[in-house]
Parts: structure tokens; sequence; C-alpha cells
């Protein structure tokens, strides 16, 4: 028997087999991931998946396996009850045109949503609500496993995503699972898609600050004793668990005024405040953020004014500026308080959180001018000119030279008579 030999070209063939095998084999003891699936013309990530010695058989993949006898569920809560914050999101590979979702119970028919509803969304950077596609204290169907859900008007969408806010139960243990989860659609034409984006860009999206915290001295206009429990540390201390709060008054002094500033060595580039309450009890009403280069003069920030502010069930608020502004110092100035429980008007906190980056050096400079004008200082920086002020032909000829005066010549004297002759041509206005 004549025996075969192998070429050098074959057996390196072969062990490359072997190699792209060995890859594309799971390793031992590969933990699956039982919150994401990605599918036949879409990827599909849920919240959460229940823990426990059978997850794997209670993972996402079974929302759109087709079997009706496997299902889904979301993870276990440290304490039973029912409010939660669940969710399945879809994300299409095609912009697909929606005519309606079907939700299936597991087998056993039970923990379906009692509370939920369908968004959708171009970018899903937003939850853009369905009409009439929100459901409170919902009952599954007697009659079917099968619970559909038909839009009036198909939704045209690249992310489809159903949000559960409370569970049902089975006895007194409060879950969420589903078997499977199916949709009607097809594809959307090009003017469809057109119009759906449109409709996405208008969508108010909420504001929010990711850039870094920015270091600041904090304080205060007054603060409740005792101090240990109330005092201005505990704006700053990293945690909200504790609070500042403003001494209180009666109800006459409602609109007297409270301010927290937040102080930074060098100018600094901020883009938006955050605040953090605990239970919304006496957020102010009425305020706005102010920006300073002295610590004693206060420039209000465009935007940044809010009154009869609406409080939700969020504590956390973002206060996102229209425009980054430079500045050594932040002010919150209360105008409007609310009551507590006792009718004593006051202002609680928990945290305060400004946030930004470093600024240029002619950031800095023009931030500083503007400041000054503002504020009607001299300029610290006599290279960098205000904004011309328009001027009226009837102006007196003192008030029209103004704006052109020795600004950037950088002799004190000039600046001197700058000053001089602007607040003369001010008052003959």
């Amino acid at each position: 028997m004549k025996t075969r030999k192998l070429s050098v070209f074959t057996l390196l063939a072969l062990a490359m087999a072997l190699l792209l095998a060995a890859l594309t084999v799971p390793a031992a003891g590969a933990e699956e991931d039982t919150n994401y699936v990605q599918g036949d013309g879409f990827d599909m990530t849920v919240s959460s998946t229940i823990k426990d010695a059978t997850e794997t058989n209670r993972s996402a993949k079974h929302l759109v396996d087709g079997n009706r006898n496997t299902e889904w569920f979301a993870a276990w809560l440290a304490e039973m009850q029912p409010n939660c914050d669940e969710w399945v999101l879809f994300h299409f590979d095609t912009v697909r045109k929606v005519k309606s979702v079907t939700l299936t119970q597991n087998s056993a028919g039970t923990y379906f949503p009692a509370e939920f509803a369908f968004t959708w969304s171009m970018k899903n950077d937003v939850d853009i609500p369905i009409p009439g596609q929100s459901y409170s204290d919902f009952v599954p169907s007697a009659d079917s496993r099968d619970n559909v859900f038909t839009f009036e008007t198909p939704v045209v969408a690249s992310y489809f995503k159903l949000s559960v806010t409370k569970r049902s139960a089975s006895g007194n243990i409060y879950l969420l699972s589903l078997a499977e989860i199916t949709f009607e659609y097809e594809e959307a034409t090009e003017e469809e898609i057109r119009a759906a984006e449109e409709a996405d860009a208008a969508v108010e999206r909420p504001k929010v600050i990711k850039d870094p915290l920015i270091a600041t001295t904090v304080t205060a206009s007054s603060y409740l004793e005792p101090e240990k429990d109330w005092g201005v540390p505990n704006l700053s201390d990293g945690t909200v668990a504790n609070q500042w709060c403003s001494e209180w008054v009666n109800t006459e002094s409602e609109n007297d005024e409270i301010w927290v500033l937040m102080a930074s060595v060098d100018p600094m580039k901020f883009t938006g405040v955050i605040l953090y309450s605990q239970g919304n009890i006496c957020f102010p009403r009425d305020f706005r953020f102010q920006y300073s280069f002295n610590g004693s003069e206060f420039v209000d920030i465009p935007g940044a004014s809010y009154t009869d502010y609406q409080l939700t069930d969020e504590t956390k608020h973002v206060f996102a500026f229209d425009t980054p502004q430079v500045a050594t110092h932040i002010r919150l100035l209360v105008t409007k308080k609310r009551a507590n429980s006792q009718g004593n008007y006051l202002v609680q906190i928990a945290e305060v959180e400004p946030r930004g980056f470093e600024p240029t050096q002619d950031e800095i400079a023009s931030a500083e001018n503007a400041f000054n004008v503002a504020t009607d200082n001299l300029p610290v920086n006599p290279d960098v000119k205000p904004t011309p002020i328009p001027v009226g032909p009837d102006d007196p000829p003192l008030a029209q030279g103004c704006n052109s005066t020795a600004v950037g010549r950088g002799l004190m004297a000039a600046l001197l008579l700058a000053a001089a002759a602007c607040k003369t041509g001010k008052g003959g206005r």
C-alpha cells in the first residue's frame, strides 16, 4: 500500500482550518449575553435578565426564537414591589413601517406587563410616544396568549421600544415575563423615511451634560441649624444623602432672595449645572443662573432663567446653558421658594455639580471684557474691543464717541477718559 504524502501547503491549509474552527467555537464556560440578540434584520437589547440557575433559559433570545414555549424574564428586584424600569429595544437594519406589535404571554399566563408604553425613534436619543399606545393596569387576554396592539397610523421607525413601568403579580411575587414579541410591518418608502426623520428632528431632546465636574468652592447665603445636618458642605460632599437647607422664613417672605455660589480658582468654561434633590421638597420655584469674574458683581446667563419650574418624580435636575459661559463664579439665585408642610418657605438642595472644561486664553479675554462692559467696569484686556453699540442720530456727540474711544491704546489715561466719557454719554440719553 502506498502512503500518500501531504504537501506543506496542504498541511498549512489544514492547520488554518482548524484554527478558524477553534475561534468560532465558544470557549468552555464562556458566558452567554442574556440581554442581547442579533436577529434576522434587527438587533434587540433588553434592560435585564433574571439571574438564577436557569437564566440561560430565560434570556432575551427567547423573545424572538419563534417558540411560544420559551420565555424571557426580567431581573428580580431586591424588594418585591410592582414598580420597575424595564424595556425591550429593537433596532431594525432597515427602516420599518410597523402596523402592529404582538406580545405573547408565557406558557403559564403570568407576569405580563401591567403598565407599559410603546415608543419609536430614528436615532435612539429620544423616546417618542406612539399615540394611544400607553397602558395602565392592563389585563391580558383571557382567550389567547397573543395580545395584539394595532396602531391607528403605522409607525415608521429605525428603533422600536417597549417600556414597562409596572409588573404584575403571581401571589405576592412581582415579575416581568414574555414569550414572544412579533411585528406586522413592511419596508418604508423614501418619502416615509424623510417624513419620519423630520418628525424625529422636531422632538425636543432632554438636556444632558456629559462634561466633567469642575472643582469649586461652594458657599450659600444662609443655612438652617444645626449646621452638621443642613450646612453648606452637604452641597458638594458627593452624596445626595445629605442636604443643604436655607434658613426658613414665613409666608410673607417667599420672594426673599437665596443664593448658592460656586467659585473656581481659574476661569472655566461652564456648560451647565446639575442640581440634585431628595424628593423635590422645597426645590426652588423661580431662579436663574448668573456668572462673575470678581464674586461680587453678577450677570445673568442668557437662557438660564426659570419661572414656576415644574417638578416631576425626577430628582436630578439638568440645566445646560444654551452657550457655554466662561467665568470664575457661577451663582444660583433663587427669587421664589416653595413652602414645606409647615408653611415655611425655604430652599433645599442635596448636591450641586457645575460642569465644563478649560477655556482658551482668547475665550477668557473675550468673556472678561463682556463682563466688564455689562458691569460698567474698565476692560481688563485693552486689546479686545467690546461689540459696538448702535448710536442714533439724536444722541449727543459725546455719547457717539463712547464706542470708539481709546480702548485699544493701552494707556491708563486714555482708559480713564474713555470711561468718564461713556458714563457722561449714558447720562445724556
